[in-house]
């Protein structure tokens, strides 16, 4: 990111007056090509082109990236002085890195360990290197000679005298040579040289945390040579078979077709295609093979039935039919069946006369009710009113609420309660209302005599 100008930056005529209204055009460096400039270091606004001072010659905010090529003209554009190129003056390589630096695409620092990163995009601010970001900043490893009298940082690549390249393991590492480091303690080999032994370790970088990775805390040795499968690089470069042990067949055996795969105890083999009808055949621990089913002749088939059923034909020694019918043996309630061969009355009633058998009733009439019998079957009788009924019907059901009847005795009713009675107490007597109910009671002397009442009766033809 390249800023033109600095503060208090002011343009003037060839008389020493301000330049007022001025114009700065800017292009690509080398050419006439227009060049865009921003007034914000994030590049999010764009100034005009040309540039145009104010009135005191005074120029606004301008940013862009890379350098330019910069043309002062007064206000109609008739050009002063020129300068190619201008910018890329906020970022000095390999300085050390700024957190209100602001950094383009491709600019290198140096980090707070001692280690080179370089900027992957413009814009770049705050964005401290040593904090592992694949976004913003890439470790620039610079292979140099080691020295005893530099001090490496971790992770920082020296190439040690024997041509590998190292990576140091500690900060502050300081006069450990890597090539006699072979506990691993401050250095740890990378990338062989020409012609050094196999034996020489493997490491590489966690690009999320930055940190060195080992084969669980054990250093990764024995490099194979090329075509080995443990390092594959393709399927073409393979030249010995993948071991079972890493997912492979451990054979260079090509498959059958129709064949069956089986393991030989260290390898995958294949069997040859058998033809129509045959039949695999195991060998144990050998290889199975194909060959006709085996052959032979059945002696005797018998079959056994439950009691329900019975059988006739069995068994058959030779040729034959295994008949099965019913045998008349009822299906048993455990078995969900009734454990009878009778059939049901229509419209009886089902009851159980046994723990293991179901039976029923006959059909009753439409004046028969069903009877309960706790020795025996339930029946359909008519209602007995003595058998059957028990209590004393209401008045309100449409009885008299009373258990006996008085002789002779005058019914009187008593809303829904039991019916009341009146006794006939003395001869003559007559049934005599109070206003409230009725009572037995001599008649009333009606001031006529008896005899009189006769008379009067004949007399009058009653």
């Amino acid at each position: 990111m390249a800023r033109f100008g600095s503060l208090g930056t002011q343009y003037f005529d060839s008389n020493g007056n301000p330049l007022s209204g001025g114009k700065i055009y800017f292009y690509s460096s080398g050419t006439t090509t227009a060049k865009d400039t921003f007034t914000t270091a994030g590049y999010t606004v764009a100034n005009t082109n040309p540039v145009i001072l104010s009135a005191g010659g005074r120029q606004p905010n301008i940013f862009f990236n890379g350098s330019a090529k910069a043309i002062l003209a007064d206000s109609n554009g008739v050009q002063i002085e020129s300068r190619d190129p201008v910018g890329d003056t906020a970022t000095t390589a390999f300085a050390a890195w700024s957190s209100t630096e602001i950094y383009s695409s491709a600019d290198i620092v140096t980090a707070s360990d001692g280690s080179y990163y370089s900027s992957l995009q413009n814009n770049n601010i705050n964005n401290d290197p040593v904090t592992p970001s694949p976004t913003y900043w890439s470790v620039l490893n610079i292979f140099s000679a080691w020295s005893a009298t530099t001090s490496y940082a971790q992770y920082q690549i020296a190439t040690g005298s024997n041509g590998n390249i190292y990576y140091s393991l500690a900060g502050s590492n300081l006069n450990h040579n890597p090539v006699s480091d072979t506990s691993n303690t401050y250095w740890i080999g990378s990338v062989r040289g020409p012609g050094v032994a196999v034996t020489d370790r493997i490491v590489t970088f966690n690009g999320t945390t930055g940190n060195l990775i080992k084969d669980s805390g054990t250093l990764i040795s024995g490099l194979a040579t090329s075509g080995a499968n443990s390092n594959i690089t393709s399927l073409s470069g393979l030249s010995t078979p993948l071991s079972i042990a890493q997912g492979g067949t451990n054979s260079t055996a090509t498959a059958t077709a129709g064949g069956i795969g089986y393991g030989t105890g260290t390898a995958h083999a294949y069997s040859a295609a058998g033809t129509i009808g045959q039949v695999l055949t195991s060998a144990g621990a050998g290889t199975p093979t194909w060959g006709a089913a085996a052959t032979g002749s059945v002696t005797s088939v018998a079959a056994t039935v439950p009691s329900l059923l019975s059988i006739t034909g069995s068994p058959i020694t030779s040729s034959g039919t295994l008949a099965f019918t019913y045998s008349g043996t009822a299906l048993p309630t455990a078995n969900g069946g009734t454990g009878q061969t009778a059939n049901f009355t229509q419209y009886g009633v089902v009851y159980a006369p046994t723990t293991t058998t179901l039976g029923n009733t006959g059909a009753g009439t439409t004046t028969t009710v069903l009877h309960g019998n706790a020795a025996g079957a339930p029946t359909y009788a008519a209602v007995s009113l003595t058998a059957d009924v028990s209590g004393t019907l209401p008045a309100a059901n449409g009885g008299t609420g009373a258990t006996t009847l008085t002789a002779n005795n005058v019914i009187l009713g008593n809303g829904t309660s039991a019916v009341q009675f009146v006794a006939p107490s003395s001869s003559g007597n007559v049934l005599k209302s109070n206003g409230t109910t009725w009572t037995s009671a001599a008649p009333a002397a009606s001031g006529i005599s008896a005899g009189l009442s006769i008379a009067l009766a004949m007399v009058m033809g009653f």
